[in-house]
């Protein structure tokens, strides 16, 4: 009777890598098959470890940003409003004003779909 879950394989490597394992499996009191399964599951899971790692930073930056950019946006609004109250400002400021309130609603924008984005992918690897 075969274990469906387990599947055979031929595998080739160096000569001083087989010699390495083979110590660490007498080591370590089992097979080298034992070794080789247990070493390749752990950098997996080393790996997997690293990208939620990576997710939960990409996440925690992408909020700062949110925030960042909101706090851009209602600067940008300010100073639009002061430009356009104003008895000295010329309508080129004016003008450069408003066109800062639309490049921050812009980059909020951005910045709010990539949080989106994150926290989507987040969700999905919870998941799992």
């Amino acid at each position: 009777m075969t274990d469906e879950r387990r599947v055979p394989i031929t595998l080739r490597m160096p000569r001083d890598l087989l010699d390495r394992l083979k110590a660490a499996a007498d080591a370590h009191s089992h097979s080298m098959n034992a070794e080789i399964v247990q070493r390749l599951e752990a950098s997996l899971n080393d790996q997997s470890l690293a990208d939620n790692k990576r997710l939960s930073d990409d996440l925690s930056v992408a909020r700062v940003n949110v925030v960042l950019c909101t706090d851009a946006l209602e600067h940008a609004e300010e100073l639009a409003e002061y430009e356009d109250e104003s008895s000295e400002a010329t309508e080129i400021t004016k003008a450069l004003a408003l066109h800062d309130v639309k490049r921050a609603k812009a980059e909020l924008e951005r910045a709010r779909h990539r949080l989106a984005f994150l926290e989507e992918q987040d969700k999905k690897k919870h998941q799992k």
